[in-house]
């Protein structure tokens, strides 16, 4: 889709969600004033969808109607504001593993890195996975011991991964635990506040804001716990970052995860203040 003269870019990042009644995690981001900035989607009237949770991700139905509500959503907001989406970057994978793989390409290229991330099973795993939860449902199993529950939520990701590109959106893979690993924030996981300040500390820095303020607009973005804010605005960043800025594990572009070449981006940004 190409852009009007009167639409702005943005880079927009998605944080895979599907817990009941949760939105989706998403960062909307302009460049202003040469930085990115993410917009305040919290007041908006129209907001994205809500998540169905496990037993919702079991049916493909589901999965393909929450995927074409966050097209909707994405298209109904660009176009209230006049954007146009360059590039969209989902912490997902963005399909399954191929069959004759133990590990998609780019999870083993993770391996040798030295970064961990979730198997992602093949088709046919993912069937009997599938399988195996429903009989788990039917047989008067508890929804809250669902077996795989920790996997399902990949599912609703490859069907927000084929409607975009069904939609002509340009998407990539990317993953915040290999951002936060370039970034030099990893020692501290997220999920504890020193790792989760750490890492809000480093990525203001390189965004161009103070802590506080990165904090504020944080908290005005969108959706979700702050550091799945977090992980949405890593991701856009990821998204408006040029090819020469990127860093690809696996093999371009079906089995790929795309994250920031520090290196790079530093030794640019020391070229450029030198001039």
């Amino acid at each position: 889709m190409s852009p009007s003269n009167r639409e702005e870019k943005v880079y927009v990042g998605i944080d895979v969600a599907f817990a009941r009644k949760k939105r989706l995690p998403v960062s909307v981001c302009r460049i202003v004033d040469g930085r990115l900035s993410p917009m305040s989607l919290r007041n908006e009237p129209d907001k994205p969808p809500a998540g169905r949770g496990n037993q919702a991700a079991l049916e493909s139905s589901e999965r393909i109607r929450y995927a074409e509500q966050v097209v909707e959503w994405l298209q109904n907001m660009t176009q209230k504001h006049s954007l146009h989406v360059e590039q969209i970057a989902i912490d997902a994978p963005s399909d399954f593993c191929a069959p004759h793989l133990t590990r998609r390409m780019s999870e083993q290229a993770l391996d040798r890195a030295g970064i961990s991330c979730f198997a992602t099973p093949t088709r046919s795993q993912f069937d009997e996975k599938i399988s195996t939860s429903k009989e788990h449902l039917r047989t008067g199993g508890k929804l809250s011991r669902l077996p795989n529950a920790n996997q399902l939520w990949m599912l609703v990701g490859f069907a927000i991964f084929d409607v975009l590109k069904f939609e002509g959106f340009c998407c990539i893979e990317t993953y915040p635990q290999a951002i936060v690993r370039e970034l030099k924030c990893s020692e501290r996981h997220k999920s504890a506040a020193d790792g989760l300040k750490g890492q809000i500390g480093r990525v203001a820095s390189v965004l161009g804001f103070s802590s506080n303020e990165l904090t504020g607009r944080l908290e005005q973005m969108g959706f979700g716990s702050r550091h799945d804010r977090v992980d949405a605005l890593l991701s856009a960043w990821v998204a408006s970052l040029p090819s020469s800025h990127q860093k690809v594990f696996g093999d371009a572009p079906d089995d790929a995860i795309v994250v920031p070449d520090m290196e790079l981006i530093e030794a640019d940004a020391i070229k450029n203040s030198e001039t």
